[in-house]
Order: C-alpha cells, then structure tokens, then sequence
C-alpha cells in the first residue's frame, strides 16, 4: 500500500520532472526561433499571416508563438491546418528536423507531466 509519504516524493519527483522538461523545452523554442527567422520571408506573409499578425509575431512575447506554429509545420504538417496548406517549403536540415520533433514530444511531455502531478495532487 502506497502512504502519504511516498505519494509526496512522487508528486515532487513529478512537479521536478515538469519543470526541468519545461525548461529545456522552452531553451530550445528559443533557440529554434532564431533559426525559424530566415523563414519570415517566405512564410510570414500575406497568404499565411494577416497584416496584424505579422506586424506582432516579428517582437519577442509573440515570436515565440510564430516559432511554435513553424515547428508543428515541419514536424507535423497536418496539424497546421488550413494556415499553410499550400506553403512551399524549403529544404530542412536533418538536425533541425529532429530538433522539431523532439521540442513537439517534449511539449506533449510537459503536458502530461503536469496533468499527472495535477492527479495526484487532487488524490492527496
């Protein structure tokens, strides 16, 4: 049987867990982010972005969305929607490629670390 105890050091192993993953993860959006940049040309423009949108997603709070929505592009075209259904994408790099994918698992991570530790917050 599982006591108070040992259900403590699990939820603070977890809440660890969560944020040393959204940590890193957010280090690495920020790295992406000035790779994405030479990506503005081609992709923050009028058929993919309104004119608001590309005035704000250029400074930093919102840039890191923009980052955000070229990930889920390159490492999961269909969850973009109809937002870049027909963009022409340049050539990637292999690392940029897998650096894309492993910021979108370390997300989904986060995200379940978090409900776990939410859970078992709730049961104590």
């Amino acid at each position: 049987m599982i006591d108070n105890k040992m259900l403590f050091d699990i939820m603070m192993v977890l809440l660890f867990v969560c944020a040393l993953l959204g940590v890193s993860t957010w280090s690495a959006i920020f790295l992406l982010s000035f790779y994405f940049k030479r990506f503005d040309n081609l992709l923050l423009k009028s058929p993919y972005f309104n004119e608001s949108e590309q005035i704000n997603y250029k400074e930093f709070p919102l840039s890191q969305y923009k980052t955000l929505m070229y990930i889920s592009l390159f490492s999961f075209r269909s969850m973009t929607g109809k937002r870049f259904k027909d963009a022409q994408l340049p050539e990637l790099e292999t690392n940029v490629v897998i650096l894309s994918y492993t910021v979108s698992i370390m997300s989904f991570l986060v995200l379940a670390t978090g409900l776990a530790t939410l859970i078992l917050l709730l049961i104590l």
